[in-house]
Formats: C-alpha cells, sequence, structure tokens
C-alpha cells in the first residue's frame, strides 16, 4: 500500500470488498477491490491447485483446458504440496461455491458475489457468459467453471488429512441441483475437457472408498466407516450427472452396490438404491428431452427396477403425470413414447415377493389409486393397465 514500504502498516477489512490502511502519521487511504471475473477465478483455482497436489498429482491438463486458464496459471510449478495448502484450496472454494453453511468464511450468501442466484429459465443457472451487453462483467459463470470447480473441491476433500466425504457429497449435490437436468453438454455449455476432468476425479473418488485413509474422517457415533464410503461414491455419482454422463453415473451406481452380500451398517439399503436409481431415471424421463427418454428406455435398470420393484419402477414413467384435471388438458408424453413405454411394460415379469429377499420393502403387490381400487402388479399387462389409467387421468378422477 502506497509507495513507500512503511507509510502504511495496519490494514482492516469494510464491508462491501473495501479495506482501511492507516499510516504512523494518521494518514488513511481507503482501498476497493475490483469484482473478480471467471478468468480470476479460473487462474487463481489452477495455481492453488498445484500448490495443494502437485504439479502431476491431479487433472492438471483437463482442468485448465476446461476453465480456458492463462499461461501463467498453467506454467505454474508451486511447491510442494501440503495438507495445509489442500485445506486452503478447500475452504477457498467452499466460500466461493456457497458451501459455508456455518459463514466461518464469509461465504453463506450462495456464491452470490460470483456464481449468482438461480435465474431465469428451466435448466436452472444461466451459466453462459462471462460479460453483458454493456461490457461490464455479470457474476454468473460458464457452467464448465462451476463444475470443474466443484470437481476440483471434491478432490482436495478426498486428499485432505481427514477426509471430509461430507462436504464433498454436498459440493457435488448442489451442483447438480443448480445445472438441472444436463442432458447434452453442449447445450448447457460444458465442454468436453470438464467431462474428462470429472471422469478423472470419479476415478480418484472411488479409489478413496477403498482406501483405508477414509476411516479417519470426522467419526461421530451415527456415522460409520461404510457410510463416509458412500458419501464419496455419491459424489462421484452426482460429478457425472452434472456433465450429462448418466448412463456411465448409473452403471458406477450398479457396480458399487453388491447387493447379495450382507449389509454392513451404513451402507445403503437394497430400497434405497432402487430409490435412489428411480429418481435418477424418473428425472431423465420427466424432464422431456428424447435422448434422456431413449436412454430411460434402453437401460437395463429400467427393466430390473419394474422387475423387482414393480411400483417404484413404473414410477418413472408416471411421476410427470398431470395430477388433476387443471394441468390434464395436454400430455407431456408424446404417442411414439407412450407406445414405447407400452411395449416395455409388457414384457415384464415381475419377480414374485418371496424371491424378491428384501425385508426393508415396501409393500408393492398392489397399487392403490384415488378411488381406492387395488390392481395387483403381478404381470406386464398389469403394469401396463395401471400405467394407461394414470397416462389418461382415470387414476386421478380426471376427465
Amino acid at each position: 500500500v502506497g509507495t513507500n514500504p512503511n507509510d502504511y502498516f495496519v490494514l482492516r477489512a469494510l464491508p462491501d470488498k473495501h479495506v482501511v490502511a492507516a499510516s504512523y502519521g494518521g494518514e488513511g487511504k481507503l482501498i476497493s477491490f475490483r469484482e473478480d471475473t471467471v478468468q480470476d477465478f479460473s487462474n487463481r483455482m489452477v495455481k492453488l491447485s498445484v500448490d495443494a497436489f502437485g504439479s502431476n498429482r491431479f487433472p492438471r491438463a483437463e482442468l485448465a483446458e476446461a476453465v480456458n486458464a492463462k499461461f501463467s496459471a498453467t506454467s505454474y510449478v508451486g511447491p510442494e504440496p501440503t495438507n495445509s495448502a489442500r485445506t486452503i484450496l478447500k475452504q477457498y472454494l467452499e466460500m466461493v461455491l456457497g458451501l459455508d453453511k456455518h459463514d466461518d468464511l464469509g461465504g453463506s450468501d450462495k456464491t452470490s458475489w460470483l456464481f449468482g442466484v438461480d435465474g431465469d429459465g428451466e435448466n436452472g443457472l444461466k451459466l453462459f457468459s462471462d460479460q453483458n451487453s454493456q461490457g461490464t462483467y455479470v457474476r454468473e459463470p460458464h457452467a464448465s467453471v462451476l463444475v470443474a470447480a466443484t470437481a476440483i473441491i471434491c478432490l482436495a476433500c478426498s486428499r485432505i488429512s481427514p477426509p471430509n466425504p461430507s462436504l464433498a457429497n454436498r459440493a457435488a449435490k448442489s451442483c447438480a441441483a443448480k445445472l438441472g437436468v444436463v442432458c447434452n453438454i453442449q447445450d448447457c455449455g460444458i465442454n468436453t475437457a470438464t467431462v474428462r476432468l470429472c471422469k478423472k476425479v470419479m476415478e480418484y473418488l472411488l479409489e478413496e472408498t477403498k482406501s483405508s485413509s477414509v476411516e479417519n474422517t470426522f467419526s461421530t457415533p451415527t456415522r460409520s466407516k461404510v457410510s463416509n464410503r458412500m458419501e464419496f461414491l455419491e459424489a462421484a455419482i452426482w460429478l457425472l450427472r452434472s456433465c450429462a454422463e448418466h448412463v456411465l453415473a448409473i452403471e458406477v451406481t450398479r457396480n458399487s452396490f453388491d447387493l447379495s452380500q450382507t449389509r454392513q451398517s451404513g451402507s445403503w439399503s437394497q430400497l434405497k438404491y432402487e430409490s435412489f436409481l428411480a429418481t435418477h431415471l424418473g428425472e431423465l424421463w420427466s424432464h422431456g428431452d428424447d435422448s434422456c427418454r431413449d436412454t430411460v428406455l434402453s437401460l437395463p435398470t429400467t427393466r430390473e427396477l419394474l422387475e423387482t420393484n414393480p411400483l417404484l419402477g413404473l414410477g418413472i414413467f408416471t411421476s410427470s403425470h398431470p395430477k388433476n384435471s387443471v394441468t390434464n388438458s395436454t400430455s407431456s408424453v408424446s404417442t411414439d413414447y407412450a407406445k414405447k413405454v407400452i411395449e416395455l411394460l409388457k414384457g415384464i415379469r415381475p419377480l414374485a415377493r418371496d424371491k424378491r429377499e428384501r425385508g426393508d420393502q415396501v409393500d408393492v403387490s398392489s397399487y392403490s389409486d384415488a378411488n381406492n381400487s387395488q390392481l395387483p402388479l403381478e404381470s406386464g399387462r398389469a403394469l401396463t393397465v395401471t400405467y394407461l389409467e394414470s397416462l389418461v387421468g382415470i387414476s386421478k378422477k380426471m376427465p
């Protein structure tokens, strides 16, 4: 501050990004910081990541390309990585992404200083422009920067000591919620480098679920070692969903749960596992994008859910149906896709209840509608009839 090193010796922070500096002689200077741009944030994130992980111990090239970092950041070498540097990176991204729920870092305003608040549009935030028409910087980043920053904080949470799986899961879930259902990365402004970054971070997180270091996380009477591993796994799945890798996300979910083995304390029950998959598939179907609906119809997981839990599986296709006569004027599903669903349901053979082997399962042997009628979901024909009732509004007393 000032031209002479000793002129101003004390600094105090003021609200609204101002700092006051005072000198021995009683003079003062008020300093105003310019607003950070997306480019500033991107460059700083790359440098902090190098400090935290080392030059070649994280997906550096993918991160630099994803956020379009400048040469000064991409060529940065940095010191030997330390746990303190990883903690600094974690705290910085926690503040920027609005994840500091206790306001310890001044970031509890939910990203208002950089990432903005929920914008217009049906797909969450508008994350495409760095400058508005008047040439002044706006506060919403590119979607690629949001996803990349989320991937890096998840990686930092897995590398700090002790690991913090809860924050990683919360960050990834928050990112997915802001973006909405991403069916096509081009339409959402996400570049391919971001997808590669998320895939590599996903691999690191899955390795972390097998590592003994995760056992040294914050221990509480209600959190087991298994539940900590599950948090990293769920974070990896949310990351994949944020960059439209839905098929891979469902594959990771299926492969990560061996339901034939005895459950450990903290692991997901089969019902929770099926509910997680059904919710994901239902969101893809309800989004209305043809590619998403084709994916749902072609996945083996959809058929498996309909066979093992008919009521839950059927909800994938009926959850978006109108709930009353006011909203029943138009159907959200085209005739072609309704026919495809009917063809799928007709070929389903639900498993008998005694073969499902789920002690915590809800009773899905019957379907109860608003008329209190019951239709046993024990065949593909019963599933088809129930779907058609919901589609045309009979089960909701609609004309």
